[in-house]
């Protein structure tokens, strides 16, 4: 069997330059496929018809995420529940348009479930001015994601984190990019 033949080019500029580009193509073409198989670090999703005060529920990278557009009430409302969260993260004086976080608390990974305001909730105490709850742990959310004392004295032992939050950025044509 004989062995392949190499073909030798003449040395030339338009040659070497040919090379560089091939080299460069393949380099460059190699790259694009492994983003490809990347898993993306983002999600689009159309929220062009929440209406304030909506929430929806979206599934991305096999968890479920929860959205909140909120309302001029809403907002008002998690300002007056701030000293009742365990965060007591405060929500800004610019109002966000909406909250993005974890449809799974950290308690077993439950999923929370939304009660509108008037609910009934764990301690009626205090009016609910609406969020989330866990049946599994009996931890409580409100719409930004805040862990919610059920009552004043409530020992440390009791405390529930807050909802993990997803970055989220508004998009042209009302898209919301959310982000982990």
């Amino acid at each position: 069997m004989n062995p392949p033949r190499v073909m030798l080019l003449p040395r030339c500029e338009c040659t070497v330059k040919m090379m560089h580009a091939y080299v460069l193509a393949l380099l460059l073409s190699g790259a694009t496929a492994l983003a490809a198989d990347k898993p993306r670090s983002h999600i689009d999703i159309a929220v062009g018809d929440m209406t304030p005060g909506a929430v929806k529920v979206v599934r991305w990278k096999g968890r479920p995420y929860v959205i909140v557009r909120t309302s001029d009430a809403m907002l008002a409302d998690l300002r007056a529940q701030t000293p009742h969260t365990w965060s007591a993260r405060p929500i800004a004086d610019t109002p966000p348009a909406y909250f993005a976080f974890s449809g799974l608390s950290s308690a077993r990974g439950c999923p929370v479930l939304h009660a509108p305001s008037g609910a009934p909730r764990y301690a009626p105490e205090r009016l609910w001015q609406g969020g989330f709850y866990d049946a599994c742990r009996f931890g409580e959310w409100d719409y930004a994601g805040r862990a919610i004392k059920q009552y004043d004295d409530q020992d440390e032992a009791m405390r529930r984190p807050d909802l993990d939050e997803a970055a989220v950025e508004i998009r042209a044509n009302a898209t919301l990019r959310l982000a982990r």
